[in-house]
């Protein structure tokens, strides 16, 4: 048999990148990349259902003023991909994976991934979800109640929300918007 010969450090450089492109296409690309930065992300937020419900971690690495100035990275990374950002969350919804973000009275019940993308999405999404003119308070307030789930829902209740989600998205009525409070951010 005949020996592969080498064509010089551009041929060796192009298969390298080649080798890495098929190593990461498994599980790396980087929409993938996206939800697993968030999915490691330390998320100090606690979700309490006592009315206020204003907990989200849209809101961590704000400021006094109100203003983020310094989200996590992965937050950060979701608002800067955009549109792109809409299905990957919509993808999330039904991920069962423990996050450092808290749920219920005492604030110790791991919340699921999948909620935490939920937070994400109605945050950065216009559309149809949200109930216009609504001055509600609480977890999911001015939220349609077909595209929202608590944190401890069942996966029935959450298969239901992601499906509306994803047919609003494959009807094109879902538009990425930086939440107002980002702008300086982005």
């Amino acid at each position: 048999g005949s020996t592969p010969v080498s064509a010089g450090p551009l041929d060796d450089r192009m298969t390298i990148t080649f080798l890495a492109l098929l190593l990461l296409a498994p599980c790396g690309t980087v929409s993938h990349g996206l939800i697993e930065g968030l999915a490691a992300e330390q998320l100090p937020v606690s979700y309490v259902n006592d009315g206020a419900g204003d907990a989200t971690v849209m809101n961590l690495g704000a400021d006094s003023n109100g203003q983020v100035t310094a989200p996590p990275r992965a937050l950060r990374n979701l608002v800067r991909a955009g549109d792109e950002s809409i299905p990957l969350l919509i993808q999330c919804l039904q991920d069962t994976r423990k996050t450092t973000a808290t749920y219920g009275p005492a604030g110790v019940d791991p919340v699921p991934l999948g909620f935490v993308c939920l937070d994400v999405l109605v945050h950065v999404v216009r559309g149809p979800v949200h109930i216009e003119d609504c001055a509600d308070d609480g977890m999911g307030a001015c939220v349609q109640e077909a595209y929202y789930f608590m944190p401890d829902a069942t996966a029935a209740e959450r298969a239901q929300a992601q499906a509306a989600w994803q047919d609003l998205w494959s009807k094109k009525l879902l538009k990425f918007e930086t939440p107002s409070w980002w702008r300086p951010v982005v």
